[in-house]
């Protein structure tokens, strides 16, 4: 850790009153007078792709809510700045939320984030663009104004829910908010506008409640194999290895280099090409390969999200819910956190065919258009590539904070970096444009 004085990115609203109310408010929402409309559809989105598309369902959750809806209790008063305020009370058509999918369960680990997709929303051109970020990619968190923590992504999550380990975080990072609010924070960083809400689904989770569905009806684009995908259960099993041919190994090599040496803790997937039914652990298999040499890369990984994300939209379109709401109610309760409002979640389960009126498309940050592969202390780890950046767009200026120039796969110490956020800012607000622009054109036809 280093130490440092730089003020927190965004500072969050007030907490509700009365977070004990049925009307649970998640950061002040009577201040924020964004189109109802707008979070509806982005609500019944997120939900369908992290819980199988039955949030409508939770207005039943009377037992239940207070184990998924969580309130942020240690924001400081009086915490939101003149500026912010201003910000608020104008009238935004964007809505962005942070989809956070992670291990569970008691391993090491199992809050680290898997999979972390921005949902980005926008009313007026009724496109739901989402946004992949991957989970190496090497940032700053500031957990305090006078501490900072070096890691890759997917570790913020993970690190906000340990009080434990890091008990010199500043009090919104605590408790059961403190690893959404982190996520969000450090997300900021990255994408360059505030995010809204977040919602956290476990594998569990996400399994189930695309089991509570009856499965889901997924058009597989390209067939893929993948020899590596990673067996629950097994991430230690030594394969036959002695200790001291696993010290060698991991001293000598990292990566999937280095997983490839444990056959033993890996299966083999195989999609055929057309649409395919999948249950819930097909499902997360479909939507986590990451080793195909077909279907490996982050564009196409991206894209399989994107598909399983409209196959839940047009699943909870065409089925009855009311006769999954017990088992629904049963088998995620413990899975999913939210800091969305309760009762914005109520208006949402009221018109759910909204849906239908909006265009889902999807962008991935990754090694091919905007980052590079790096080394820090030891670990495979991605880092803003200013170069890549401006050769495919030229209309974007070089910026006076520039990256560390730093070569590909090069050893480098985490004090060293220092990406060049607003020109990933910049790339990625000229792509966000192009891509709703040429969404609402197509509406229009």
């Amino acid at each position: 850790m280093t130490k440092q004085t730089k003020k927190p990115l965004i500072k969050s609203l007030e907490p509700s009153p009365d977070v004990k109310d049925v009307k649970l408010q998640v950061n002040s929402i009577s201040k924020n007078p964004r189109p109802k409309l707008t979070i509806k559809l982005v609500l019944a989105v997120i939900f369908g792709l992290l819980t199988g598309g039955l949030v409508f369902l939770l207005i039943f959750l009377t037992t239940s809510f207070n184990k998924i809806f969580i309130s942020n209790q240690n924001q400081p008063e009086n915490s939101t700045s003149v500026e912010q305020t201003e910000q608020i009370e104008e009238k935004s058509p964007v809505t962005t939320i942070a989809l956070l999918g992670y291990g569970g369960g008691t391993h090491a680990g199992g809050n680290l984030t898997d999979t972390i997709i921005v949902a980005r929303l926008n009313e007026e051109t009724k496109t739901i663009t989402l946004i992949s970020i991957p989970r190496d990619l090497w940032v700053n968190m500031q957990l305090a104004d006078n501490e900072q923590l070096s890691g890759k992504i997917n570790l913020a999550y993970q690190v906000g829910r340990d009080d434990k380990s890091y008990p010199n975080k500043s009090a919104r990072f605590a408790g059961e908010t403190g690893g959404g609010q982190l996520a969000k924070e450090t997300i900021t960083t990255v994408i360059g506008w505030p995010v809204d809400y977040y919602a956290a689904v476990s594998f569990q989770g996400f399994t189930r409640a695309i089991d509570i569905l009856g499965g889901v009806d997924v058009n597989v684009t390209n067939a893929f194999i993948d020899d590596w995908y990673p067996l629950e259960g097994e991430e230690d099993n030594p394969c036959d290895k002695t200790d001291e041919e696993i010290a060698s190994l991991t001293a000598t090599m990292s990566g999937f280099l280095l997983e490839q040496q444990f056959p033993c803790r890996y299966e083999s997937l195989h999609f055929n090409q057309g649409k395919t039914h999948m249950d819930g652990i097909t499902a997360l298999k479909y939507v986590r390969s990451r080793h195909s040499n077909q279907s490996g890369n982050d564009f196409a990984r991206s894209d399989r999200q994107k598909s399983l994300i409209i196959a839940v939209k047009n699943k909870i379109l065409s089925i009855s819910f009311l006769p999954r709401l017990i088992p629904f109610i049963e088998n995620i309760a413990n899975e999913v956190k939210t800091d969305i409002p309760w009762d914005l979640l109520l208006e949402t389960a009221k018109k759910p065919e909204e849906l239908s009126d909006y265009s889902i498309t999807s962008l991935s940050i990754n090694d091919q258009n905007a980052l590079k592969e790096a080394r820090i202390n030891g670990q495979f780890a991605l880092i803003v590539d200013e170069a890549k950046i401006l050769e495919n767009n030229s209309t974007l200026q070089t910026l006076s904070d520039s990256a560390t120039s730093t070569s590909s796969g090069n050893a480098i110490d985490s004090a060293s970096v220092t990406s060049n956020w607003t020109i990933l800012h910049n790339w990625l607000q000229q792509q966000i444009s192009e891509i709703e622009a040429a969404t609402a054109a197509a509406n229009l036809e």
